[in-house]
């Protein structure tokens, strides 16, 4: 596929480090949600969507003191690195990493830029489970409709973005999965 953005071998470790990082979530009761690529792969069914580059989740700002009192265990004695970049964080090995924003009691992002993505009241809770490859993961109760309000058509066609180059292209789904 033209638009692959990782390698086999760094999807497999993005999914090795998520696996570790929702263990270490979930038994320690961080309450978290995936967001972005990472929710729309686990809505679309495929898990990692293949030009995506990261996993993305959101937590409570106020949350960010415990994940910050795990960091030897959430970064496996150094072998991931935990580092707060300004409104978020992220657990970085190598040139990979999963974002971890930061976000109000209300489930709202403190970004400007991002404020469009906030979730509205009735959006997260009961939080559900889905799958995402063959890692369990939460996701806000109703996900697709918080897809259709930031990204109309999500369930149409794929906006490839590229970090790197800034550029956005929009392809269908039709196109990239051969859906009927």
């Amino acid at each position: 596929m033209e638009h692959v953005v990782l390698t086999e071998s760094q999807v497999n470790t993005l999914y090795d480090m998520f696996s570790h990082l929702v263990m270490i979530l979930n038994k320690y009761a961080i309450e978290w949600i995936a967001t972005d690529g990472t929710l729309l792969g686990a809505i679309r069914g495929c898990g990692f969507i293949p030009w995506d580059d990261d996993i993305d989740i959101a937590i409570k700002k106020t949350s960010f003191n415990l994940l910050k009192h795990l960091e030897f265990i959430i970064t496996k004695a150094n072998t991931y690195q935990l580092v707060r970049v300004g409104k978020y964080a992220k657990l970085k090995y190598d040139d990979l990493w999963i974002d971890i924003f930061l976000l109000d009691d209300e489930w709202g992002f403190p970004q400007q830029h991002f404020h469009n993505l906030s979730f509205k009241e009735g959006e997260v809770y009961p939080i559900r489970k889905t799958m995402f490859g063959d890692i369990e993961i939460n996701i806000p109760h109703k996900s697709e409709e918080y897809l259709h309000r930031i990204l109309p058509e999500w369930d149409k066609y794929a906006i490839i973005y590229n970090h790197k180059s800034k550029n956005k292209k929009k392809i269908s789904l039709k196109d990239i999965y051969d859906y009927t």
